[in-house]
């Protein structure tokens, strides 16, 4: 479960075999007065995610993962990424990655087409596949070191989602494009 802003995620994920994962999320977003009952939200969104891991990292390749986010959700938060990842001297992972849908509204660097029929139907639950991979593509990025301490990691990265799709649910829209932790 996460809190950023005005947006609540509680995600359950799984690994369905040894290269793919799952996760269902359950979604509390807004912070207007118009609220879902008295949750403090203003509305909620369910979801599914599917993550399949093509490559593992070696020498010379990187780690290469496809995931798709929001497949039978309603569509709130719905992406696709292909993301690579390579780590070095086991201190720095460098992370670079090409988003669609919700994971290109912002740092674009091309069009793959009309992205339509980007919604799982008013309440969720259909699937979407005539949207996957098109429209904006946005690039995203990030480091990560791991400290002298063990166990613990400083983590920087350049989020392609400027949470746009979220507008229409909190008064006030999220202005970073860098996320950080630890």
């Amino acid at each position: 479960s996460s809190r950023v802003g005005p947006n609540l995620r509680n995600t359950i994920g799984f690994q369905a075999m040894p290269r793919i994962f799952g996760a269902f999320r359950y979604s509390g977003i807004g912070d207007k007065e118009r609220m879902y009952f008295n949750s403090g939200y203003t509305t909620w969104d369910r979801s599914f995610d599917l993550r399949v891991d093509v490559l593992r990292q070696n020498k010379w390749l990187p780690d290469l993962t496809i995931g798709f986010q929001d497949t039978i959700g309603t569509g709130l938060h719905s992406a696709e990424y292909l993301v690579a990842s390579k780590t070095f001297q086991d201190k720095i992972r460098a992370t670079v990655g090409l988003g669609w849908g919700r994971l290109a509204s912002r740092n674009v660097i091309t069009n793959t087409g009309l992205r339509a029929g980007d919604t799982g139907g008013k309440l969720g639950g259909l699937l979407r596949t005539e949207s996957f991979f098109k429209g904006n593509t946005g690039a995203f990025g990030g480091i990560e070191y791991a400290t002298p301490f063990e166990g613990l990691k400083v983590k920087l990265e350049f989020s392609s989602d400027d949470y746009s799709m979220d507008e229409a649910y909190t008064k006030n829209k999220l202005s970073s494009l860098t996320n950080y932790g630890l």
